[in-house]
């Protein structure tokens, strides 16, 4: 079993980054500097933002807190790393389903909801330093098709976004 606090740790980092280092800046200067026509450019940044967020885990199954952390995703039956695709299906559930998800990780610390629903968890493995993290990930196998894993993730995102604010906006109106 993963240690809880590690995965929050983990999952915290890898959220903050992509929230504080790509959407807070862009998100100020459209908003600040933009003209009004130009506003609308959040989404894309948005939309940008949760794709990196939902691929974060695609190389070797851990993202770089994740290697910090001695964390990674491997097929549930095979114990293998797992396959990109199912990490990105992982992910999926992020981005509706966050404070579920979190709550979820006190009942089973080892399986999040997008685990079951891509048939993964994640196990204990050696922790790498931030230095041999970034080596990590250029070393990676199975990235033959990470482009086309991404446009089809583009695509997820897109209509999640649209889903999202759809619900939020029905109890405004």
């Amino acid at each position: 079993m993963t240690d809880p606090i590690n995965r929050y740790l983990s999952a915290f980092l890898d959220l903050g980054i992509t929230v504080n280092v790509i959407m807070a800046p862009a998100s100020f200067l459209l908003y600040e500097y933009a003209p009004q026509f130009f506003r609308q450019g959040f989404w894309y940044i948005a939309i940008f933002a949760w794709t990196i967020v939902y691929m974060k885990d695609v190389w070797n199954g851990s993202s770089i807190f994740k290697k910090l952390f001695g964390l990674k995703i491997v097929d549930f039956k095979t114990n293998e790393t797992a396959l990109p695709y199912k990490s990105v299906v992982r992910n999926t559930t992020l981005l509706l389903f966050l404070p579920i998800e979190m709550l979820w990780l006190f009942v089973n610390p080892s399986r999040k909801l997008g685990d079951l629903l891509a048939g993964t968890k994640v196990v204990e493995t050696e922790k790498l330093s931030f230095r041999k993290s970034f080596k990590n990930l250029s070393a990676a196998k199975n990235t033959h098709n990470i482009w086309l894993l991404g446009a089809a993730t583009l695509i997820i995102v897109t209509i999640e976004m649209w889903l999202y604010m759809s619900f939020i906006l029905s109890f405004h109106l």
